[in-house]
């Protein structure tokens, strides 16, 4: 599951291996893979919230699944870590705020890396196959 403003390669990418639905609202759309009415939701940019993701994410990690980081967890798997090892070095973290100044009060709690949200570690690594592949 997708935002209808999500990067045109990131939807290529996903396309290949994935039957893409979009949906409005990061709380519905991560909901939604609690419900398994989808694998995974994506998003790539930094415009959900950490109040977004807590709740549901305390659910998916409860039925096996979670919400990683969805940069840091490309770039790991692009630099060899094992599905196992993003899983669980690259869930969300809400007990402190993101690094960096100049940073205004309410992106200091956003998810600034982007989401990936899945039902279960086997959707999560081809979620991340598909998008830490190269095309160069």
């Amino acid at each position: 599951m997708l935002s209808t403003s999500e990067d045109a390669e990131i939807i290529q990418r996903l396309r290949g291996k994935f039957t893409v639905v979009y949906a409005a609202g990061a709380g519905y759309k991560i909901l939604c893979t609690v419900d398994r009415l989808v694998a995974s939701y994506v998003l790539s940019r930094s415009n959900t919230f950490k109040w977004d993701t807590c709740a549901p994410h305390a659910i998916l990690l409860a039925m096996g699944g979670g919400i990683v980081d969805f940069c840091q967890a490309v770039e790991a798997t692009r630099h060899g870590q094992s599905t196992d090892e993003v899983a669980t070095n690259c869930q969300l973290c809400y007990n402190r705020a993101n690094d960096g100044y100049p940073m205004e009060a309410v992106e200091r709690w956003s998810n600034n890396g982007g989401v990936v949200a899945y039902c279960n570690t086997d959707v999560l690594a081809n979620v991340l196959a598909a998008l830490a592949s190269t095309t160069d």
